[in-house]
């Protein structure tokens, strides 16, 4: 009777740690969230991540992240270099006890990028070199992240993107960047960890960003270089002109001179006359 009474009261004690563990991740999932991405992230960008809220709803699934802001590299100043007004996604709530937490959907809206050229580079390619930096200390897994909550995404989209390019010989230039769409991130049956499944969502979204400022900048400086080559042309034109002039000029005045030599004292009574004559 006593064994009964102590096997049911340390079966009453495991239901209540299991009920005030899932309570705590209950009332305390939009810290956890929020936590989450501004220590994994640093980890995948070397740089700060801030995200201001998170609201998640755990019974449907669905969430919100609010004004997720990425630091620029080291070495570039700006306000920011990534920056996401509204991030919103949809859990598939039947894999959340799972091994892969499946995410059916995930909509990036608002997304701002400030490019800096700083001279042969950029700030997104020094981004994308720190990407690839942490891509490649992701392969090596220690224990701890093998047992670390691995997920899977069907649906991504980066919406209502642009892009702000500063250079530095040809001022600011604002640049559209179409939706990007991603499909089927990871497997179900594996998953990615949190720092793969960062990686698989804002390299490609960077190498796009990098390609279309990087056509930008060919055809600022392909038109930079064609205006100053006119400048250069019509001011040569100008000076061959001013040249020419100039020497019409200096052979009227010696043409004149000789005339006053062979026509005398009176030459400018005598060449008045002349001119009369032809009515001038």
């Amino acid at each position: 009777m006593k064994a009964t009474k102590i096997f049911t009261s340390i079966a009453i004690l495991i239901i209540l740690f299991v009920v005030a563990v899932v309570a705590y991740v209950f009332f305390n999932l939009n810290y956890l969230v929020k936590d989450a991405v501004e220590t994994y992230g640093p980890q995948i960008t070397q740089t700060a991540v801030n995200l201001k809220s998170v609201d998640i709803k755990p019974l449907d699934g669905s969430g919100e992240l609010k004004s997720l802001v990425i630091d620029n590299p080291e070495g570039f100043d700006g306000a920011h270099l990534l920056k996401a007004s509204n991030i919103s996604l949809q859990i598939d709530t039947k894999t959340v006890s799972e091994d892969v937490i499946v995410i059916k959907d995930i909509a990036i809206d608002g997304v701002n990028l400030l490019a800096i050229q700083d001279g042969l580079t950029t700030n997104i390619q020094k981004m994308l070199n720190n990407l690839k930096s942490a891509s490649g200390s992701s392969k090596e897994e220690s224990p701890e992240e093998e047992s670390e909550t691995r997920f899977m995404v069907e649906n991504l989209r980066f919406q209502n993107n642009s892009i702000s390019l500063n250079t530095e010989a040809f001022g600011s230039y604002s640049i559209d960047l179409p939706e990007i769409v991603q499909s089927n991130i990871g497997t179900k049956s594996k998953g990615l960890t949190p720092t793969e499944l960062g990686l698989a969502i804002i390299k490609p979204f960077m190498e796009r960003a990098k390609d279309s400022a990087e056509d930008k900048l060919k055809s600022v400086l392909k038109n930079n270089v064609t205006d100053k080559a006119k400048a250069q042309l019509n001011a040569k034109v100008d000076e061959k002109k001013a040249e020419v002039n100039a020497k019409v000029d200096e052979k009227k005045a010696e043409v004149k001179e000789k005339l006053k030599e062979k026509l005398g004292d009176d030459a400018e009574e005598k060449l008045k006359s002349l001119k009369g004559l032809f009515g001038k």
